[in-house]
């Protein structure tokens, strides 16, 4: 019997192997097998947690920069509320300057 007539088999009587060795490596790859996927999949999540830890510090570097940005932001509206206040009040000194002159517009 071939190796991919034995991958055929379906259920009922086990295979008769040649000889002792033969089952017994037959055993040990049908044995490393199952024991390679929980290896992989140990690699994997490793993998997986090490992408979320970078994802995470990258989450937090965006985080300092947004809270940075929006407090200068608000400094900048302060500012600008500031600049806007000055200018009406130099635009009222202005007019009654004008009003004073006689230079009413």
């Amino acid at each position: 019997m071939a190796k991919g007539d034995a991958e055929r088999r379906g259920p009922g009587r086990p295979r008769k192997w040649a000889d002792e060795a033969e089952r017994k490596r037959a055993y040990r790859a049908r044995l490393a097998e199952d024991l390679a996927e929980p290896a992989r999949l140990r690699v994997e999540l490793r993998q997986a947690r090490t992408a979320i830890r970078q994802l995470e510090r990258e989450l937090d570097r965006t985080d300092r920069a947004l809270a940075k940005a929006r407090a200068a932001l608000a400094k900048e509206k302060d500012a600008r509320a500031r600049l806007d206040a000055q200018t009406r009040l130099l635009d009222e000194q202005v007019r009654f300057w004008q009003r004073r002159a006689g230079l009413e517009l």
